[in-house]
């Protein structure tokens, strides 16, 4: 059997998708089958992002590609559709939901070209391929709930799948006299910095035992400094970028893991920091709320509200043995989601 995999990434597991996409491909082989990744690289050049699955059509008919099932990332769904080949698509996010959201909050304003682009066109491809799909890769209940209420979608074709987690040796160890928090995410409007930087302006001051650890942005060490207070310098540890091999050690040092983003499929950071031991601390969106529940393995604060975010974090460091709580409950929220499970569970129903 042979299946071919569409999306605009590279096979790694040092990035999100890329990770998600590799331990899939690891699954699928190891079933014997053929897995074959078409992603910007292999087809050799750029175009408008739009178009990426109009390309990759034109390449599987160029190369005489015979592939017998395509699983393809959302926005190329619509292109993909071949007779007698099965078609499922999967989402890590559904963008047109991500489209209404950045609305409703009014973060990351749009261009003056994008604005002028309808939005029928702009999720065509979208919603045609999970119309046209044979089965649907979804990562949360909210995304299920917007395609099976909003688009009409079928909830029998859809199935809601689950990320892994490295298993490191060792688990974090709770230091109360150093109370790390840790942000691992894309330094972006939509993860939440906006509510992130004056909470921890306001926390970092207040709580001396308190330090925010900022991992994974690829930003400057000192461009981000630049926004807090110079007086809190020394409470804020930076990682701009780190290796697989290496994330461990940084989860080892802090004990909270904070979540303000207004839009996630399934966070990476999240289900790795939850085996890892960390007290969730997350807004109440998307794939957070399908596993962290409110005072039983983490805390969930209202979107987009700074106060709620404020309250909730320092609820823990006024009650510190909350944080081993709630991080043990966290680890047995997730323990038996290892990469090999969770990838084992999408070939089952892909297949």
């Amino acid at each position: 059997m042979h299946i071919v995999h569409v999306a605009a990434i590279e096979l790694s597991p040092n990035s999100g998708m890329g990770r998600i996409a590799f331990e899939w491909k690891k699954a699928f082989e190891q079933q014997g089958i053929k897995f074959t990744h078409i992603g910007w690289k292999e087809l050799s050049r750029s175009a408008h992002p739009l178009l990426f699955g109009w390309h990759v059509r034109k390449f599987i008919i160029q190369n005489k590609l015979k592939p017998n099932l395509i699983l393809a990332h959302e926005p190329t769904g619509g292109f993909l559709k071949f007779k007698n080949v099965p078609l499922v698509v999967f989402s890590h996010g559904v963008e047109e939901r991500n489209w209404q959201i950045k609305k409703k909050y009014d973060f990351e304003p749009l261009s003056w070209k994008a604005k002028l682009l309808p939005v029928l066109f702009r999720f065509y491809s979208n919603t045609i391929g999970f119309k046209k799909a044979n089965k649907i890769l979804l990562s949360n209940q909210t995304d299920k709930n917007f395609l099976t209420n909003y688009k009409r979608i079928q909830a029998s074709k859809i199935h809601i799948f689950k990320n892994g987690f490295h298993k490191y040796p060792g688990k974090t160890k709770y230091n109360f006299s150093h109370i790390g928090c840790l942000f691992n995410a894309s330094w972006i409007e939509r993860k939440g910095i906006q509510l992130l930087i004056p909470v921890f302006n306001s926390l970092l001051k207040k709580y001396p035992e308190l330090f925010l650890y900022i991992a994974g942005t690829n930003k400057n060490a000192s461009d981000l400094l630049a926004n807090f207070d110079a007086a809190i310098y020394a409470q804020i540890i930076i990682f701009p970028k780190f290796s697989a091999s290496d994330e461990h050690l940084i989860y080892k040092q802090t004990s909270i893991f904070i979540l303000p983003s207004y839009f996630e499929g399934q966070s990476l950071a999240l289900s790795q920091a939850m085996y890892m031991g960390l007290c969730p601390v997350v807004a109440d969106n998307c794939g957070q709320i399908d596993l962290v529940h409110h005072g039983q393995n983490g805390l969930l604060f209202q979107t987009g509200d700074q106060c709620d975010f404020q309250s909730q974090v320092e609820a823990l460091i006024n009650n510190p043995k909350l944080i081993a709580q709630y991080g043990e409950s966290a680890f047995n929220t997730v323990q038996s989601s290892t990469w090999e499970a969770v990838s084992n569970e999408v070939v089952q129903f892909v297949l």
